[in-house]
């Protein structure tokens, strides 16, 4: 009888966990989480204000590519608003051919600095000399453009 009831209560095999076991576990997950969480945040904004500077260097350059290209006989700018960026055509944002415009929502952690339009003269790309700089905590980078309409 002896041998019964020790195989019964004390030598019984257990199955799952024990809900200590899963608050110990959550727990630890949960410390893991905070701990990371501003470390992972940083990383974000870093690759947020790259990826908006190569944007915003392919819509300029697109607006480029445009104006070279005479693409329906007018020249073509890049417009930086508070929302994002217009790629238009015409000879200024004020009077540009609304139909043609492409816009491109900007990121809501990287602050736009500079000037608020870039025009590209037809068949020859000439610009003014701008300078647009993108910035968050994490940094920032300069877009230079100068009067040949080279854009850096």
């Amino acid at each position: 009888m002896f041998a019964y009831i020790c195989k019964k209560f004390i030598f019984r095999s257990q199955n799952g966990f024990t809900i200590i076991e899963v608050v110990v576990v959550l727990g630890i997950l949960g410390i893991l989480m905070v701990a990371t969480a501003p470390v992972a945040w940083e990383f974000y904004q870093g690759i947020d204000l790259k990826s908006e500077y190569q944007n915003y260097q392919a819509y300029l350059k697109l607006a480029r590519a445009y104006a070279l290209s005479n693409k329906n006989a007018s020249p073509h700018g890049v417009y930086f608003g508070p929302g994002g960026a217009t790629i238009f055509q015409g000879s200024n944002f004020a009077a540009r051919n609304q139909s043609k415009d492409q816009f491109f929502p900007k990121s809501a952690f990287v602050d736009v600095a500079g000037v608020s339009e870039v025009n590209f003269a037809p068949l020859s790309g000439k610009s003014s000399d701008a300078t647009i700089t993108l910035s968050n905590k994490r940094g920032s980078y300069n877009i230079n453009i100068n009067a040949q309409g080279k854009i850096e």
